[in-house]
Parts: C-alpha cells; structure tokens; sequence
C-alpha cells in the first residue's frame, strides 16, 4: 500500500485523492465507483472529501514501467538479503 500511495500518478493531500490515469474509460469506471469507495474509506474512520481523476495519456506513457528484474534489483538495494534468498532457492526473478 505503502509504494501504492507513494506513486506519482497518485496524490493523497487534505482528504481528498487525485489520480492520474491513461484512459476516459478508466476514468469514467473510477466515477461510478466513487461512492463506494468513499463508503469504504467512511467505514475505515477515514472521510475523503473527494476523488477525482484526470485523464493524461502521455504523462502516463511517459512514466516509466519497471520489469520484474529491475523491482527485485531495487529490493534488493533496500533488503540485500535477498540476493541471497534468490541464489539459495535458486529462483528466476523473470516476468
């Protein structure tokens, strides 16, 4: 939830959450859920005053996929024992 919250196409300030997403058709889905996911948050002692989503295809395409390599290298920066987790059981970190 943590890296969720922390993703720049995701802005969490003053009870209210602004998304960034690539696709009317995402943005309209998020509309028709907004107040479940206000009830959601209602029910967990939270009060969001508002969700809204802008629509941004090209800040999207511009931000930047990692494949499964390179999230593990960047774990494994913060943790380094997985390094030797992954060589111990062998593992293929590949998506």
């Amino acid at each position: 939830m943590a890296s969720f919250l922390n993703d720049p196409l995701l802005q969490v300030q003053d009870n209210s959450i602004h998304m960034t997403v690539g696709s009317r058709l995402i943005s309209e889905s998020i509309r028709e859920l907004s107040p479940r996911i206000k009830k959601y948050f209602e029910s967990t002692g939270y009060l969001l005053n508002e969700l809204k989503c802008t629509v941004n295809a090209t800040e999207i395409e511009e931000y930047k996929v990692f494949t499964p390599e390179q999230k593990f290298a960047q774990m494994a920066k913060e943790f380094p024992v997985l390094k030797d987790f992954a060589s111990r059981f062998n593992l293929d970190i590949n998506g």
